[in-house]
């Protein structure tokens, strides 16, 4: 059976990687990666290389011309996108393609998918998340998706509730958490000596994206949080920049300004997979309001401040501490979380997102299906 993968950013890649190597070594199932969105753009870190370096064979690079990110351009670059991977799925015409997630680009591939009626297969389907669009273009997506790949079992109930009539809905746990049991990473010396940073004292990981349902502008939501970094010299801050959401390069520029004008400061376009979960294997704190921070975060007791309401409606682990995208809440959150000291790593089972072995529960329901039985799902 030919499946069509389809990859737009670091962090659905992140997640799939595993996956991936996993579907390109079965010799039941015919993998044709497509990779497109900010992979192949230099201002978002090129991180197609990462995907090469990785092993894992690229099919097919379709543009994805990302001029702004204003509504307007990010209209512009998915109507591009949705053309050129029409064309593709006309001359590939795989069995089934596979998505995750919730970005604003998928919807594309799905949306030709619908209308060349070729199944769709959508992981981490049915979560919540209320303070960003990502919200409704999940749920989008799993009204036009026909098999269910999904991390916990309360968004296995909400899948039901969205498509009641959807037999091929499969609680198989969180990808993330299976990739981080098998992953050697990176300690605090190794990660210091490759990028130069001062360990000798309390590190943050942070990362911010648009807040894209709020009313207040991107702009004010990072001069927020920047208000409360500002007030900590003492803390070595690494930054990951924002994705290609509404607002989101403008919130990179000002947070690469920040970072230029202070010494305790580093900004990355992207860090990749492995220097990122090394960061948080071995850092004392996170701040923003990244999914990875909800799921990955906790596996190592992390505490986190979980700013504003872009994560708002997921399940979240005892570590997580939630404020406003005001001042004196971020404010208030650092200091709860710079006083709790980092626990060890939780029991994996106990935590939301905490169900093992998704790689190989995906794997085994997608090898049961023949090309002739995926279609009539």
């Amino acid at each position: 059976m030919k499946i069509m993968a389809i990859t737009t950013t670091r962090a659905d890649y992140g997640i799939m990687s595993g996956l991936l190597r996993e579907l390109q070594d079965s010799t039941k199932l015919d993998l044709k990666l497509v990779v497109s969105g900010t992979h192949i753009s230099k201002k978002f870190g090129t991180t197609i290389n990462e995907i090469i370096n990785d092993g894992i064979e690229v099919a097919h690079v379709l543009d994805f011309a990302l001029e702004n990110e204003t509504e307007a351009g990010l209209c512009a670059s998915t109507g591009g996108f949705l053309r050129d991977f029409g064309e593709l799925l006309c001359k590939e015409k795989p069995d089934l393609i596979m998505v995750l997630g919730d970005r604003f680009e998928i919807i594309a591939p799905v949306t030709c998918a619908v209308i060349k009626r070729i199944p769709i297969a959508h992981i981490h389907g049915g979560e919540v998340t209320l303070g960003a669009i990502d919200n409704k273009i999940r749920d989008a997506i799993t009204q036009m998706a026909d098999i269910h790949f999904v991390a916990t079992a309360r968004a296995a109930k909400r899948v039901n509730t969205i498509k009641p009539n959807d037999e091929d809905v499969y609680h198989v746990g969180s990808l993330s958490v299976d990739k981080l049991s098998c992953m050697r990473l990176l300690n605090r010396s190794e990660l210091a000596k490759h990028y130069g940073w001062d360990v000798n004292c309390k590190i943050a990981i942070i990362t911010y994206h648009p807040e894209s349902m709020s009313s207040t502008s991107p702009l004010e939501q990072v001069e927020e949080l920047i208000k409360v970094l500002d007030e900590y010299p003492e803390l070595f801050m690494v930054i990951t920049l924002s994705n290609a959401d509404v607002g989101g390069g403008e919130i990179s520029r000002t947070l690469n300004e920040f970072a230029l004008e202070r010494k305790n400061v580093a900004a990355y376009a992207s860090l990749g997979q492995l220097a990122y979960l090394s960061c948080l294997a071995n850092f004392d704190l996170v701040i923003g309001n990244s999914s990875s921070a909800i799921i990955e975060a906790p596996i190592f007791g992390l505490p986190t401040v979980n700013i504003g309401s872009r994560q708002s409606g997921r399940e979240m682990a005892p570590n997580i501490i939630n404020v406003d995208c005001k001042y004196e809440s971020i404010k208030a959150g650092v200091e709860d979380a710079l006083s709790r000291p980092k626990s060890s790593k939780h029991n994996i089972h106990d935590l939301p997102y905490g169900k093992l072995g998704a790689t190989a529960n995906i794997l085994a329901v997608l090898e049961q299906f023949s090309s002739e039985q995926v279609r009539s799902v």
